[in-house]
């Protein structure tokens, strides 16, 4: 558990590290699958509520509720894309809503808890250009973190961050951060060529 963690800590500070500069870290998603007959879909399984006809998400463990892909149309054929993110395919971790924001940007929205004394429980946001079928930023966007004394008394501790998308700009808008948490800080964004140029913090 303690390298699960980590590795989530991990994540985190790297894309806290990068909102310094430029977010041009990310690979577009990996196509696994071409499907040629829409008989063979399996739009049944879809989970976001989206209703668009040309995409759709589903799990890619549907058993367990874990992962994530996204199957696109492109004119004669029908793509399955992978989500490779750690932080998707980590234990303890649930899909909690996908929405659209200026138009082409689909906003995935994740948690995922860690167990114990010390539990702890983070929400994600991994923001994807669905025409490029490219992740342009990978965000945290709320961290509550309970912790237990050796006398018994718990402390709870949070931060939250709010994100926008209009017109190409995303703003990043952050609550107080407290010491130990891993909230993204406040930032201004210009998206251009699925990768975010800092214009100012907020």
């Amino acid at each position: 558990m303690k390298q699960t963690i980590g590795i989530i800590l991990f994540l985190i500070s790297c894309t806290t590290f990068s909102q310094t500069a430029r977010v041009n870290s990310y690979n577009p998603l990996t196509p696994i699958d071409t499907i040629i007959s829409s008989k063979k879909l399996n739009i049944t399984e879809r989970i976001d509520s989206l209703n668009a006809t040309d995409y759709f998400f589903t799990y890619s463990d549907p058993d367990y509720k874990r992962g994530l892909l996204l199957t696109k149309n492109h004119i004669d054929k029908w793509v399955v894309y992978n989500f490779d993110s750690e932080l998707i395919n980590s234990p303890n971790t649930k899909i909690d809503t996908i929405i659209v924001q200026d138009n082409k940007y689909i906003n995935i929205h994740f948690s995922r808890f860690s167990p114990g004394d010390n539990s702890a429980v983070y929400s994600f946001l991994i923001i994807l250009n669905i025409e490029t079928c490219k992740i342009i930023g990978e965000f945290c966007t709320h961290h509550f973190q309970q912790c237990y004394n050796e006398n018994g008394v718990v402390t709870e501790t949070e931060c939250q961050t709010k994100t926008t998308i209009e017109n190409g700009i995303l703003t990043l808008k952050s609550s107080d951060n407290p010491d130990g948490l891993y909230c993204s800080e406040s930032m201004v964004y210009k998206i251009e060529n699925d990768s975010l140029k800092k214009l100012s913090t907020n």
